[in-house]
């Protein structure tokens, strides 16, 4: 599960071909200008300066799809630019359109750099509508990050939402990247397509926390040929390693990814924490030296230690399944309580595995059991059925992409077939108009739908709004409340 593609084209002798530009330097332009390049050995021993002026001027040009930029003013070395152009890439995952590999360079009489020609992956309108994409998929998991209190829980939120939204793109365990698709090693990948290889779940990771406000930061390993993430939390610094905490493998089964799997060993871990891990072929750090964390162990025996579900904040509380049972924790005094034993069915082994899914939509947790998904209510602790397993194999993993439930079905053995699960709440738990999850239909139902059709329906129930059960939300049920509200 490791791959760079990053470094590699910044060291590779011949350049990859370019993909379709319609807007890049012209090639009687570029046979007068240098390719970019560097040394891996010197960008491994190197923690490469230079000003914020020329960043902000490199970031402005990309983002307004610039072909050529005049960089003389900023007193850029030569021999520095492939270094530099790799650490501005790194720090601005959102730019995945551009071809740092397609970089060309002009030098002054001084042996600096005058002119930069820019060349991207794609049309112009083709980048806006990729970074539109984007974009929209980051809103909602932004939105709840947004709402945390400490950058430890955002931390959190952005790993396990990476780790269970993302499929790893297998090609990438070739070790030969010219196999894995491009988009395999961008944020657009992770976050869209949901399916990448560790460099895109890094850089996916990156733009959500800078979105949020949080710092980190893009570490890679030439040895391993590997990338993960450092983050900074108050003045200590840790590694975390989402590609490897998605690694359903790591529990005993014989694939790498199920919806809704992620596991917290390699999360918030100090420099010989990691290579405890294998995160080294030498024993010691053997990844960019500019990015090495503290020794604190603050968070080796956390709470999270041996969870392999996403852990959800929801009100006062975190949810989270660990042993098969359901866990109900303070957020801030940490305290615990089993809220639901999942049972083991015909297999005793099964509850292990149990899962968590949650919309943001209702109050309710969602939880795959041997004989179906189960919601769990938690306002009343109420557990029930709202999809039906017809399958021979086993539920073994379930995650919320978008609206809808996705769940994964396998005999343990086999590689799991993903396929999309329709929630029937039992008619005694409806009520009907009820968007609000207040527990009962009144104006306020109709004022939040009324809202709702106009921006989006984050924190709304969305089951109970169909008024007409025709699977759709629109204009016609906010008519169908207010008749029901009037009678």
């Amino acid at each position: 599960m490791k791959n760079n593609k990053r470094i590699k084209s910044l060291i590779a002798t011949v350049l990859v071909l370019i993909i379709c530009f319609s807007f890049n330097a012209n090639a009687e332009e570029k046979e007068q200008f240098k390719s970019v390049d560097v040394d891996e050995k010197q960008f491994l021993a190197t923690n490469v300066s230079y000003s914020s002026a020329f960043e902000q001027a490199l970031v402005s040009a990309i983002a307004n799809f610039e072909s050529k930029i005049d960089v003389s003013k900023y007193n850029i070395k030569s021999s520095k630019i492939g270094l530099i152009l790799y650490d501005i890439s790194n720090k601005y995952p959102e730019y995945f359109y551009y071809d740092m590999g397609e970089t060309y360079y002009s030098v002054t009489s001084f042996n600096t750099i005058e002119t930069l020609l820019i060349n991207y992956y794609y049309s112009k309108t083709e980048c806006q509508n990729m970074v539109a994409q984007v974009e929209r998929a980051i809103k909602k998991p932004l939105s709840q990050m947004k709402k945390l209190n400490s950058d430890e829980e955002k931390f959190l939120f952005a790993h396990d939402y990476i780790a269970t939204h993302n499929s790893y793109d297998e090609d990438g365990l070739s070790g030969n990247v010219n196999l894995v698709d491009d988009n395999s090693f961008t944020a657009y990948g992770c976050l869209v397509l949901n399916k990448s290889v560790c460099q895109g779940m890094s850089d996916a990771f990156i733009l959500l926390c800078k979105k949020a406000g949080l710092t980190a930061y893009f570490v890679s390993s030439d040895p391993l040929c590997h990338a993960w993430n450092l983050v900074k939390i108050g003045d200590e610094y840790y590694h975390l390693d989402i590609t490897w905490d998605s690694n359903s493998s790591e529990a005993g089964f014989n694939f790498l990814d199920l919806n809704g799997f992620v596991s917290h060993s390699y999360f918030l871990k100090s420099d010989d924490e990691f290579i405890n891990l294998e995160h080294s072929n030498s024993g010691r750090v053997d990844w960019d030296a500019a990015f090495q964390a503290n020794d604190s162990e603050k968070y080796n025996n956390y709470y999270w230690k041996n969870v392999n579900s996403c852990i959800f904040p929801i009100g006062d509380y975190l949810y989270y399944v660990k042993d098969g049972e359901l866990i109900k924790q303070h957020r801030e005094n940490g305290n615990k309580q089993t809220v639901y034993t999942v049972p083991s069915g015909n297999d005793n082994w099964y509850s292990d595995y149990a899962l968590l899914a949650y919309d943001y939509n209702t109050n309710y947790l969602f939880i795959n059991e041997y004989d179906g998904i189960y919601a769990f209510d938690t306002k009343t602790n109420d557990v029930f059925k709202v999809f039906e397993n017809n399958e021979n194999d086993l539920i073994l993993g379930i995650a919320f992409y978008g609206d809808e439930l996705k769940y994964d079905v396998s005999n343990g053995v086999k590689k799991p077939v993903t396929k999309t699960a329709k929630i029937v709440f039992p008619q005694e738990k409806i009520v009907l108009g009820d968007i609000n999850n207040s527990g009962e239909f009144d104006l306020s139902d109709i004022l939040d739908l009324k809202l709702a059709l106009a921006d989006s329906f984050e924190g709304l129930n969305k089951y109970f709004a169909d008024m007409n059960a025709d699977g759709e939300i629109n204009t016609i049920d906010l008519l169908l409340m207010r008749k029901q509200y009037v009678e």
